[in-house]
C-alpha cells in the first residue's frame, strides 16, 4: 500500500490538471459573464476600450424561448445559436436545430448564416441561403423563435 503522502501528491496533481483544463477551456471559448449591475449576459468583450457588439432580444409573440431570460448581449467574433446547450445562445424551441445559425463579426459588422439547420434560418422573413449582413432592428427567425438584432456599444467596467 502506498504511503499517505504519495496518495496526497497524486490528488494534488489531479486537482492541478483539472484547474489547468478549466483555465484553458475558459480562455479558449467565449464565456458568459453576468454583469452585476443589470444581470444581463455578455459574451466576449474587452477591458480597455468601448466595443461594438450586438444584442438579441426575444420578440413578444415568439413561441420559442431565448434562454435564460429573453435577451443576450455579445461582443465575440463568433456566436452560435441553437437548441444545444453548447451554443453561445441557447433557444428552447423544438423546431430549432441543435446548431441552427451563426452570427460572425467581420470588419466591424455582424453577419448571419444558417448552420445547415433542418427548418432554415430567416432574416426579416426571407430565407438565409448565404451569409447576410445584419442591421439594427433586423428580425431573425429560427424555428418558432423570433429574435430582434441590434448593434450596441459596450463600455469597459
Amino acid at each position: 500500500m502506498a504511503p499517505v503522502w504519495h496518495k496526497l501528491a497524486q490528488l494534488v496533481i489531479i486537482a492541478g490538471m483539472f484547474w489547468f483544463l478549466r483555465q484553458m477551456l475558459q480562455k479558449g471559448f467565449a464565456t458568459l459573464d453576468t454583469a452585476e449591475s443589470d444581470h444581463r449576459a455578455v459574451l466576449g468583450g474587452s477591458e480597455h476600450q468601448p466595443v461594438v457588439g450586438g444584442v438579441l432580444v426575444q420578440e413578444a409573440h415568439s413561441k420559442g424561448q431565448l434562454w435564460p431570460d429573453g435577451h443576450v448581449y455579445f461582443t465575440a467574433d463568433l456566436i452560435t445559436i441553437g437548441r444545444g446547450k453548447e451554443n453561445h445562445v441557447v433557444i428552447e424551441d423544438q423546431f430549432a436545430s441543435n446548431l441552427h445559425a451563426r452570427i460572425v463579426r467581420q470588419k466591424g459588422r455582424y453577419y448571419l448564416a444558417d448552420a445547415g439547420s433542418t427548418n432554415r434560418t430567416y432574416l426579416n422573413g426571407k430565407e438565409v441561403k448565404s451569409s447576410k449582413a445584419l442591421a439594427d432592428g433586423d428580425l431573425i427567425g429560427l424555428g418558432e423563435t423570433l429574435l430582434r438584432f441590434s448593434y450596441k456599444s459596450f463600455e469597459p467596467e
